[in-house]
């Protein structure tokens, strides 16, 4: 590459090349700086997943400002390539450098590690963790700085990762106990490399020699490093215990954050005494422990081995479903509750977007039936269908946020495979769901959907706003009220793109009455497609502008584009399935339709809305044993639902009339009130009669049919309702022309029932009207004939 330009960037020199990058030395052609750029390593570049650690990378340290940290300037694509711009900087890394001298004089060694201790305190009170500190991610500048480079570079943090990815032994030699034994990384785990590194600098070696991996993963459970006072007679006496206990195998023993650390090396550089913990701390302690840790990392490595030789690897009772129980609210403050449930949503939505196909992960409607539940895990495994449950609690305190959450398998038999506890800063909030659900899905060995890539940052007031927006419209549905609060998001934080999306979501929300109102369908439009162009991998966005493209605007391959694209950012969503498998049903595709209701169901089993309007895709596409099945399962969960629920259209779509019909009469004419039908306006005894019309006309009784149609016509005026019922009732009365100009009048007016009119569990015109000219015609002029 060099000689090449890229972008605006021409490279002039290869600076360096490690496991997970390949970084030039390029001068910026437009500012005439020299800059350092950084590519992935040719044979990761076509590796969707390793681009998504690169942006990580780029994201990560592009929030961290700090003397030794290094600045990343941008992210590039250029020619196909993607990288990260970050200053260049004169100098050399600590790795060559300690190739170079062997060691470095104490007065260097403490100062390198006061900075680097300094740099990780800025790093982890923004919730950040590096995972990989080591001489060669240590730049020593021309001017005596130490620099970390690297940062938020999701490099192998276990074990297994570092078999998978042929990971250098020179990483294994700085790897904490708990990264060995296939545990998550915390800011104690840096705590630990910087000991090592420490321990390295002055002694001219590393604390856990070895000639390969598992010798070296051995010598870190099991002994302790070589004396410093031995190996280094010059250095302070007082350098020892410091090393000792940020050494210390057991991460509760070690430095807990960094600021203890530079505390005691303040306290060297003073004379004075070391803090308490420090001086406590005794490695002959832990020892009474290694023999466990010895085993558990031998069962680790043959695992390992076993996974990396065998060509299939066997995944015993293995998780293909996977349910998010409502946060425990554990600030003890009931007002808090509305940000414990959107931290529940907000984990969900994660991981169905991170989360390939395979995995299915229940929705929030379902799971929030469980908050204060008495039953029992494997219970609520049982309910759900799933295989595995995620705990969690939450305590918000200011500015920060803690979450503490564990994975625990409910089925064959219950059992804990991971916890672990964060603590964030609210604005960093977006990136922490990131990372819990990514740690979720390695937990399970599931492939991330390499479609989501973007981490964005979120004002923590907007965010606030949005929550409260929220709470309001699943607890009261108040609309109008939950507007006033997106409305406040989107003003503080413009960027905020779910904001947008929520507030399109709640535009649309009134306008599924007849006439239908033009203005907020194209407000809800404008707000989506802003929310696209915010976030193009917002999955609950492409979802609401292919609702509005099919139902409102009759634009159908601009809405299956939508579709398309909503469904491989989130396969798992319950009512976006659902409107899919409706779009499906109205241009043709009924197979497909009934596989996503079914799907739709399975994500979301206990929403209303799933639950009451699912069942019409897989009965129109003759999944009538499916259909009983999930009419058995609604029964088990209300028993006074009754047995006959749905059978009519059953009955009407296998040509059953009569069966039918005799159903319809023996409940009778609901009242007719004032209530009217979600879509349509229609009184409720008016559709009852419609329906009785149609099905009488399909049984060939044409007069009794027409009765009816007439009566409708006193109940319900045809001109202020929905055209496309209107049509059905002059279908029947034998007024063909004017039921076709009630189409085309639907058509025109955007009536909502008008797309409907190819389901023949919705609509009776397929029936009345099938296979005459003008009618598919029609079809098919209008987007709705495959």
């Amino acid at each position: 590459m060099i000689g090449q330009t890229i972008s605006h960037y021409r490279i002039t020199d290869k600076l360096g090349e490690g496991g997970m990058g390949v970084v030039f030395k390029a001068e910026d052609l437009d500012l005439g700086v020299t800059r350092a750029l950084k590519f992935l390593p040719e044979a990761s570049a076509d590796d969707d997943r390793q681009l998504v650690r690169l942006k990580r990378e780029a994201w990560a340290a592009a929030t961290l400002e700090h003397p030794n940290i290094c600045p990343v300037h941008e992210i590039g694509h250029a020619d196909g390539k993607t990288f990260i711009v970050m200053s260049y900087l004169e100098g050399a890394t600590l790795a060559d450098q300690l190739a170079a001298t062997g060691r470095l004089p104490v007065d260097q060694a403490i100062t390198i590690a006061a900075e680097l201790g300094d740099a990780l305190k800025c790093a982890h009170a923004s919730g950040i963790v590096h995972r990989d500190i080591k001489p060669s991610n240590i730049m020593l500048t021309d001017t005596g700085r130490a620099v970390v480079l690297d940062f938020g570079l999701a490099t192998a943090t276990d074990l297994t990762k570092m078999t998978r990815t042929g990971t250098t032994l020179g990483t294994a030699a700085y790897m904490s106990p708990e990264q060995a034994r296939g545990e998550a990384a915390d800011a104690r785990s840096d705590l630990w490399a910087l000991g090592a590194v420490l321990y390295e600098s002055l002694t001219g070696q590393v604390p856990f020699p070895g000639e390969n991996l598992a010798v070296i993963v051995h010598n870190l459970q099991n002994d302790e490093p070589a004396s410093l006072t031995k190996l280094r007679p010059d250095a302070p006496p007082a350098l020892q215990p410091i090393i000792d206990r940020a050494l210390a195998k057991d991460p509760e023993q070690r430095y807990q954050t960094a600021d203890e650390f530079l505390h005691d090396l303040a306290a060297l550089r003073a004379g004075q005494e070391l803090s308490a913990g420090t001086r406590r701390y005794r490695p002959h302690q832990e020892r009474g422990r290694r023999r466990w840790l010895a085993v558990s990392a031998l069962v680790v490595l043959v695992a390992v081995s076993a996974m990396t030789w065998r060509t299939g690897f066997h995944r015993a009772h293995a998780i293909d479903a996977l349910a998010v129980l409502p946060f425990a609210n554990l600030s003890g403050d009931e007002d808090q509750e509305y940000f414990a449930d959107g931290m529940t949503e907000a984990l969900i939505t994660e991981l169905q977007q991170l989360t390939s196909t395979r995995l299915r992960v229940i929705g929030r409607t379902s799971v929030m039936r469980y908050k204060d539940t008495e039953l029992s895990l494997p219970e609520i495994a049982d309910e759900l269908n799933v295989d595995a449950l995620v705990e969690a609690s939450v305590v918000r305190s200011g500015d920060r946020v803690r979450i503490a959450a564990k994975l625990i398998r409910a089925r064959p038999e219950e059992q804990q495979m991971w916890a672990e506890s964060y603590e964030r800063r609210i604005e960093n909030i977006l990136m922490l769901h990131d990372e819990i659900a990514r740690t979720l899905a390695e937990q399970i060995q599931i492939v991330l959907n390499p479609t989501i890539a973007t981490i964005h940052e979120v004002d923590p007031q907007a965010y606030e706003e949005y929550l409260i927006a929220s709470h309001i419209l699943h607890s009261k549905g108040d609309v109008e009220e939950a507007l006033t609060h997106l409305e406040r998001s989107m003003e503080i934080d413009p960027d905020y793109a779910a904001a947008w999306t929520a507030a399109a979501h709640c535009t649309l929300m009134p306008v599924h009455v007849w006439p239908f109102p033009r203005k907020p369908i194209h407000e809800a439009r404008r707000l989506v497609e802003h929310a696209i162009e915010l976030d193009p991998e917002d999955a609950e966005a492409w979802f609401v502008l292919g609702h509005i493209l099919y139902e409102h605007e009759f634009e159908m391959d601009e809405a299956d584009e939508a579709f398309q694209r909503a469904l491989e950012l989130n396969p798992s969503q319950g009512r976006g399935l659902l409107t899919y498998a409706f779009f499906a049903t109205a241009t043709n595709r009924m197979d497909e339709a009934a596989d996503a209701a079914r799907r739709a169901i399975a994500a979301d089993p206990f929403d209303w809305l799933v639950l009451a309007r699912g069942y019409a895709p897989l009965m129109t596409a003759g999944r009538f044993e499916e259909f009983r099945a999930e009419i058995d399962r609604l029964r088990k969960i209300n028993p006074d639902l009754d047995p006959e629920f749905r059978m009519p259209t059953v009955h009407q779509l296998r040509g059953e009339y009569e069966q039918a019909i005799e159903i319809l009469e023996r409940w009778g004419a609901p009242d007719n009130g004032e209530e009217c039908s979600v879509f349509t306006n229609e009184p409720f005894a008016a559709g009852h009669l419609r329906t009785l019309a149609n099905l009488y006309y399909s049984a060939g009784q044409v007069d009794q049919a027409r009765d009816l149609a007439n009566e409708w016509l006193t109940i319900a005026n045809a001109d202020s309702l929905s055209q496309t019922l209107a049509a059905e009732i002059y279908a029947v009365l034998g007024d063909y022309d004017r039921a076709y100009a009630c189409i085309d009048s639907a058509y025109s007016r955007r009536d909502i029932m008008f797309v409907r009119i190819n389901d023949p569990a919705i609509s009776g015109l397929s029936r009345l009207l099938g296979g005459d000219l003008r009618f598919e015609e029609r079809l098919k002029r209008f987007g709705l004939k495959r």
